[in-house]
């Protein structure tokens, strides 16, 4: 009589009943396509969980018969990691054949990934090509879309923001009286000459000292 009680009240309110603790419950409560539900089902995975070993077992070293931990031993073999890396490095210390072909190895390798890495760039930059026009350009300060023209020579600033802006008309200026006050043989940088920085040195001239 209860379990036709049960079956009534699934058909009638789209409830379900687990196998395991024998509760009534929505649907929403059950795993999906099992009649266990979500309470019993974390239960038992926590239970199977803590009745694992956590601790590392203890395992010898066939090289140095030393007891490690199993994490510290090679994959698959018997070996600790300190003894297969001390192996590996005398092996390429004294076997120049080995040694040759590894170095071999490690240039085509870093060939590949230049050779992809050129190809990617180009391939992104086919594509900023086409999005913005092959004549223009995007300017890293002002991330405005500009003519290849307004651009110096492998410059990503374009030349409304290194001459329109404060900052660096300001630099040019002091650059080019250093340069002409030196009769045209400058061989530093601006600011070994000025000792500070173009910022600092700004902030210097503006500078103004009370009358008294």
């Amino acid at each position: 009589m209860y379990y036709q009680y049960k079956i009534k009240m699934e058909a009638d309110t789209k409830l379900k009943t687990c196998s395991c603790c024998d509760g009534i419950k929505s649907i929403e409560h059950f795993v999906k396509n099992k009649n266990v539900c979500k309470e019993c089902r974390n239960e038992y995975t926590r239970t199977r969980y803590n009745s694992c070993e956590t601790s590392d077992d203890i395992v010898t070293c066939s090289d140095c018969n030393i007891d490690v931990l199993k994490s510290d031993l090679v994959k698959n073999r018997k070996v600790c990691k300190k003894c297969n890396n001390e192996k590996r490095r005398n092996k390429y210390a004294t076997n120049d054949e080995l040694r040759k072909k590894l170095i071999e190895n490690a240039s085509l390798f870093k060939q590949n990934r230049l050779a992809q890495r050129k190809k990617q760039q180009e391939l992104e930059l086919e594509q900023l090509e086409e999005r913005i026009g092959r004549e223009n350009t995007i300017c890293k300060y002002c991330g405005e879309i500009k003519p290849k023209t307004r651009f110096r020579f492998n410059r990503l600033k374009c030349a409304d923001c290194e001459r329109d802006e404060p900052l660096e008309k300001f630099k040019r200026t002091v650059r080019s009286r250093i340069y002409c006050s030196l009769n045209k043989t400058k061989n530093k940088h601006t600011i070994d000459y000025l000792g500070c920085n173009s910022e600092e040195y700004l902030n210097l001239c503006t500078f103004k000292t009370p009358i008294i």
